[in-house]
């Protein structure tokens, strides 16, 4: 395979090496041999981390069935407080328009079970419950993390990124459809299909574990009525 050779050199430029693509082809080899080995070794070294018990690498959470978790974030208190203020200034503005707002919660929220022992993250479901209470009526507030919760044993977080997936996206919106001002069921309008079945994500990239996962992109689509 590509990792049982030695890893190419970075090539010497000479006139007659330009002229013949020599030198081109030599630095195309280069770069490919470069990202080829740094892959492995950052996977080299996670490996060895886990073996020594480090399951946290580049705050990412090495988790249960290769799950990777990003560790969850405080925000800046200065930031947070004047998003909010901007949003409860648009939602009391005067203006005919329901301002309906959701905070989606990362998947080390939401998929503990999946953390590794001993492993230590901040409480989102408490900040999101001090945001909530600080945009009182002002807002229509969607309860994500309650939501999620009755699908955490589904699919709902990729494993090898920090998004939801369209699934989890999906229930969200399913769930939401009353308060979004929607009175029929959606469960039946929309059908889900595969457009990719080779996605790896931020996270593993950033970890450097579960390079080779590939996961499966869906998705949703109007059902013909």
């Amino acid at each position: 395979g590509k990792e049982d050779r030695n890893l190419a050199s970075f090539p010497a430029f000479s006139v007659e090496s330009l002229l013949t693509g020599d030198f081109a082809e030599g630095v195309e080899t280069y770069l490919k041999d470069q990202f080829a080995g740094r892959d492995l070794l950052r996977s080299l070294r996670v490996s060895l981390g886990k073996i020594g018990g480090n399951r946290l690498e580049n705050g990412v959470y090495l988790g249960k069935n290769g799950q990777l978790l990003e560790d969850i974030q405080v925000p800046d208190s200065a930031n947070l407080a004047a998003n909010l203020e901007a949003i409860r200034s648009f939602a009391q503005s005067g203006q005919d328009i329901r301002v309906t707002m959701m905070l989606v919660p990362d998947a080390a929220c939401i998929l503990s079970d999946s953390l590794p022992a001993f492993a230590s993250v901040e409480d989102q479901t408490q900040l999101f419950g001090m945001v909530q209470r600080q945009m009182g009526d002002s807002v229509t507030w969607i309860d994500t993390v309650s939501i999620l919760n009755k699908y955490k044993n589904e699919k709902i977080y990729y494993k090898t990124d920090d998004r939801w997936t369209t699934l989890g996206a999906f229930y969200a919106f399913q769930e939401s459809a009353q308060a979004l001002g929607i009175t029929d069921s959606v469960a039946e309008q929309f059908a889900s299909y595969a457009v990719s079945g080779s996605f790896n994500g931020d996270l593993a990239a950033q970890c450097g574990a579960e390079l080779g996962d590939s996961e499966e992109i869906d998705i949703y689509v109007p059902t013909l009525v």
